[in-house]
């Protein structure tokens, strides 16, 4: 508790820093340029506390929406009718000496941007996640174009609506302020035959599918890659698994890497939810005197066109497995076998459920390749079975096959080379034997840093052992939610989200806790400066096109929020997110409104230009119009900051 206030006075000072640093830019200037300087205020309204100090008035406001210097002349006064005539005054001087005034604020604003920026490349650079930097898909919607175009988890995207891809905060961009078309460019990767194809598409967008928040679009790419690693705490801490864990008899170890699951290269979390809520199971199969591995689709008997000898047999075999359930409520493979488990035919589906899940178990793979007549299964999920009524038995619960990567340490990597290096260190022809020995009498079940687990049976969230206040705190927020999502006016949007909601329930789970591995990403500060101004100039053109909602933004609370997370992390992430408001704060202060410094320099170049001077009455009658909107703007945005901060507290 004494930390995260320490942390959120940190977080105050350097907001109240970066106001203070512009404010004295315009100070610097206008004393250099003669001016007579009244006021120095923090912030505006009433003022909290001030003093006298070399003839000027020092404040701190009420209201922190930023900060002003008032020189003399600034201001009508009684008795004062031509505000020029001022020679100390601010419209006593110059145009060039006025404009030199506004502009450096928002220019030592700029500067203190680059220097943070500097000061991080100098010390090293910051500790990211490999999937906030990653090049490389970590998961792919089933149901998108995209996925029809066969791109899929672990390819490489290079390019994307003509950008150079950067990282996550890409797709973030991309979701929010792009338009109903996407542009994407990569490669496709065949990690076992080490093969790579060029792809270049053009695709519509479309909601994104796993979002409730609406105005988020996507062409299909859902998330990023990311490390599965099994370790201690960031603070090394214990991490160990909950009660009831799926994983806990399955054998995993801290410094564990899950990079294989069901028949699949693991890419992310999602990808690996996604393959442990699949209803499949890997069979070990004979095939003309060799053996493979398949996986298999694992239906309802319900889902299966089954005619009377086939429910005969399949009931029969129930009884000889001692299985209670009834015949439909029993899961069963889309093929015909013999009573020894051999495939006589394929079997017909019943249900078009049944067959668009079939279609989402396509991958780039061959073990999903179909069985024929003849193949004898010898092995369910790696356990031998020589019958059909044992292969029933053994279908009845679901099981998922992983492989770990194990490695004493996992050191903090260049960005540069992340890539390359997430599967460095695998042989893939030792993976390619491990996985094909998988129920075989002699199976291979470790080879160097890669082994099998036990297979791991997932469980929902209220199989787990949850003590009876975990299970009433979850059951009511399921209600609550519940009734949050039947207040949803929208009847299709109403049902969109109750569908989320429903998959959510019924989501099956490992039990553990993965983390992703930690990078170093260090660009020189030029780079990353312009970065800063590219993203301020789409959120610009996002705000005045009205395809990024103000909600979106971040206001003053969301901004000490942000210093706070930065100091709680460590010095160069408060160091970034300083220099980065530092820059916003100076690009947006050059906007040509009449508020702010940039509508300043807009009237000055106009005496420049035209040789005319602008009456100071106009210019005030100008500004206080504008001067409300940006108090209104303000208003709002601290309530969209609070409103997103107690919806977090409350969830």
């Amino acid at each position: 508790m004494i930390q995260n206030l320490a942390y959120l006075v940190l977080a105050l000072l350097g907001l109240g820093f970066l106001i203070f640093i512009h404010e004295l830019g315009h100070y610097f200037m206008a004393r250099r340029a003669k001016m007579t300087v009244e006021v120095f205020s923090i912030g505006f309204g009433k003022p909290l506390c001030s003093w006298n100090w070399q003839g000027v008035k020092w404040q701190i406001g009420v209201l922190p929406l930023g900060g002003f210097v008032r020189i003399k002349g600034m201001e009508r006064k009684k008795g004062v009718d031509n505000l020029y005539l001022i020679p100390d005054g601010y419209f006593g001087k110059s145009p060039w000496q006025r404009i030199k005034v506004a502009l450096m604020g928002p220019l030592v604003n700029l500067l203190f941007g680059l220097f943070a920026f500097s000061l991080i490349w100098l010390s090293g650079g910051r500790e990211k996640f490999f999937s906030e930097k990653t090049r490389l898909i970590g998961w792919v919607d089933p149901h998108s174009k995209l996925y029809e175009l066969e791109v899929r988890p672990g390819d490489e995207l290079l390019r994307l609506n003509h950008r150079s891809y950067g990282g996550a905060e890409d797709l973030l961009y991309a979701a929010v302020l792009d338009g109903k078309d996407a542009v994407i460019q990569g490669y496709k990767i065949n990690y076992f035959k080490g093969l790579k194809e060029e792809f270049d598409y053009k695709l519509p967008t479309y909601p994104h599918p796993g979002g409730v928040v609406q105005n988020v679009f996507t062409m299909g790419i859902i998330s990023p890659a990311a490390y599965l690693l099994y370790d201690r705490s960031s603070e090394g801490g214990e991490n160990r698994l909950p009660q009831g864990s799926p994983m806990k008899e399955s054998g995993i170890q801290y410094k564990d890497r899950i990079i294989w699951a069901d028949g699949e290269l693991v890419f992310s979390q999602r990808h690996l939810i996604h393959l442990v809520n699949q209803s499949t199971t890997l069979l070990t199969v004979q095939r003309e005197g060799r053996s493979f591995v398949a996986r298999v689709l694992r239906l309802k008997v319900s889902d299966l066109y089954l005619g009377v000898f086939e429910k005969g047999e399949l009931d029969d075999w129930r009884d000889e497995a001692k299985l209670k359930e009834r015949l439909q409520d029993l899961y069963f493979i889309p093929y015909n076998l013999s009573s020894t488990a051999v495939v006589e035919n394929a079997l017909s589906f019943l249900g078009a459920d049944a067959k668009e899940h079939c279609l989402e178990t396509v991958a780039r793979s061959e073990i999903d390749t179909p069985l024929q007549k003849g193949d004898r299964i010898l092995a369910v999920d790696g356990k031998a079975i020589s019958l059909t009524s044992e292969l029933l038995s053994e279908l009845q619960q679901r099981r998922v096959c992983l492989i770990v990567q194990h490695e004493e340490k996992w050191p903090v990597v260049s960005w540069k080379r992340a890539d390359a290096d997430f599967f460095s260190g695998i042989s893939w022809q030792d993976l390619s034997r491990m996985i094909q020995s998988l129920g075989t009498e002699n199976p291979l079940s470790q080879s160097d840093s890669l082994r099998f687990l036990h297979p791991v049976v997932p469980k929902t969230m209220m199989e787990l052992s949850l003590n009876p206040g975990q299970k009433a705190a979850f059951l009511n927020e399921w209600e609550s939610q519940k009734k949050e999502i039947s207040a949803i006016k929208d009847p299709k949007e109403r049902e969109r989200v109750l569908r989320l909601f429903e998959r959510e329930q019924k989501r099956l789970l490992l039990g553990i806790n993965l983390r992703d591995r930690v990078i170093s990403y260090n660009p020189d500060p030029f780079s990353m400066t312009y970065q800063v101004f590219a993203q301020v100039g789409r959120t610009l053109v996002g705000l005045f096109t009205g395809a990024l909602h103000p909600k979106h933004l971040a206001g003053p609370v969301g901004i000490v929020q942000a210093i706070h997370y930065g100091w709680s992390v460590g010095i160069q992430e408060a160091l970034y997110w300083l220099g980065l408001i530092s820059l916003n704060l100076g690009l947006l202060n050059f906007l040509p409104l009449p508020v702010l410094d940039g509508g300043h320099i807009c009237f000055s170049l106009y005496e420049i230009i035209t040789k005319k001077r602008v009456d100071p009455k106009i210019i005030e009658k100008i500004i206080i119009p504008f001067f409300i909107l940006i108090v209104l703007f303000f208003i709002y945005m601290v309530y969209s900051d609070l409103s997103k901060l107690f919806t977090y507290w409350l969830k």
